[in-house]
């Protein structure tokens, strides 16, 4: 019986999905030769959403070894029907110009906010074999559905999720990473709340590179890319120790237009409760 992606992949036109630059030039390619990022916007979004965090991501790497790109798939992106069949498509799509490339599996990274987080399930699981698997995954508010299995975990040597347990980018994707920070103080409205997970991690990330937001620069130092690069926990915290099988709380707030990271709570490995602040 074929899988679900292999069934989509026949039936979902993936041919105006392109890659652009962190600065959002078009006609990007994989250098084979560099480790690379890729950025996956959500549903109803385009490559130009995603530039400023991908100018903050590539600002924390060694511009002589890593590569950072965007993958547009906003054509399809822009139809809300058969979403999630359109997302798998578009990340059998991506995997298959990153085996093109002949880039190592080990030395991809996959960023996805929203359906974008389909997206790089899908790559990931589709570049998984036996020796290799893309080196890290992370998900902002992934929109990935059950009947998908998402296993970031799975398929990446270490993922990190982000999550508003709101009904867009809902839980069952975020959990499925080795870590999953649950964040709180955001709007009661669904769609404002995905919104604003994304809002709060491009922001630590801009006070990473030292655009300071208002983002508590210690919460914001422990998620930067060298620190998610380096494939461990970002502190001694116990594995789903927090409340509901998180393994931590980030309480946001400051301007209610623009959320930052103001602390970070979760049990630690002696199962002691500790707040960043």
């Amino acid at each position: 019986m074929q899988s679900l992606e292999s069934r989509v992949l026949f039936s979902v036109d993936t041919s105006s999905v392109a890659l652009y630059t962190a600065s959002g030039q078009a006609g990007a390619t994989i250098e084979k030769h560099m480790a690379l990022f890729v950025l996956v916007h959500g549903d109803e979004s385009n490559e130009s959403d995603m530039v400023p965090m991908a100018l903050s991501v590539e600002a924390q790497l060694p511009a002589n070894q890593y590569q950072v790109l965007i993958l547009d798939w906003s054509q399809i992106a822009s139809s809300l029907t058969n979403a999630y069949t359109n997302a798998v498509a578009v990340g059998g799509a991506l995997a298959t110009m990153i085996k093109t490339s002949r880039i190592p599996i080990s030395r991809v990274n996959l960023i996805g906010f929203s359906m974008g987080g389909t997206v790089i399930s899908g790559t990931a699981k589709d570049l998984q074999s036996r020796r290799s698997k893309v080196n890290l995954m992370v998900g902002i508010d992934p929109a990935t559905q059950a009947y998908l299995n998402p296993d970031f975990a799975g398929a990446s040597k270490y993922s990190i999720c982000f999550c508003g347990n709101d009904t867009f980018g809902q839980t069952v994707g975020s959990l499925s990473a080795d870590d999953a920070v649950l964040l709180t103080g955001l709007p009661s409205d669904q769609l404002d709340r995905h919104v604003d997970v994304f809002s709060v991690v491009s922001n630590m990330w801009q006070q990473d590179i030292g655009n300071s937001d208002g983002s508590d620069s210690t919460v914001a130092s422990l998620f930067s890319i060298p620190s998610l690069l380096h494939d461990t926990k970002p502190l001694d915290w116990k594995e789903k120790g927090f409340y509901d099988n998180w393994e931590a709380i980030m309480a946001c707030g400051g301007d209610s237009d623009d959320p930052v990271a103001m602390s970070l709570s979760y049990v630690d490995v002696r199962n002691h409760t500790v707040t960043i602040e």
